[in-house]
């Protein structure tokens, strides 16, 4: 069940960032928190500390779920440019459209979820169809 992967990754990078709390109350049975076995590191790992302009500006909460500080950064930086709902539909894509595994869409968190190396991100031919010149080949 790897399109829950993604879902389990950013509720215990959440919790390891005490964030939880941001959920709406409705999700709390949908999501079944006590069934994830969340186990979070007893300090926050060095990929999720917040950066100088996490610290200074204020932003969406999601966004500090990310173990990668450029992106975290370049987030904020570009809120209001894009749209949050579909970048978060694209990145759990498989989760909430019912792709099956084998389509390579969305995110998939292979290791620790604080580590940025543990996250793969598919690129979208969709996307990349349409800006030709951020295809990655």
């Amino acid at each position: 069940m790897v399109q829950y992967n993604v879902q389990r990754a950013s509720l215990l990078n959440m919790a390891v960032l005490s964030l939880l709390e941001h959920l709406p109350l409705e999700c709390g049975g949908t999501i079944n928190l006590p069934s994830l076995a969340i186990d979070p590191p007893s300090s926050v790992p060095p990929e999720l500390l917040p950066t100088t302009l996490q610290k200074s500006t204020p932003h969406a909460y999601w966004i500090d779920i990310f173990p990668c500080h450029v992106m975290r950064d370049n987030l904020i930086r570009l809120y209001g440019q894009y749209d949050t709902h579909d970048l978060q539909r694209d990145l759990a894509k498989s989760l909430y459209e019912g792709f099956v595994d084998g389509e390579q869409r969305g995110c998939l968190v292979w290791g620790e979820p604080w580590t940025v190396n543990g996250w793969e991100v598919f690129w979208h031919q969709r996307i990349a169809g349409e800006n030709p010149e951020v295809k990655m080949e």
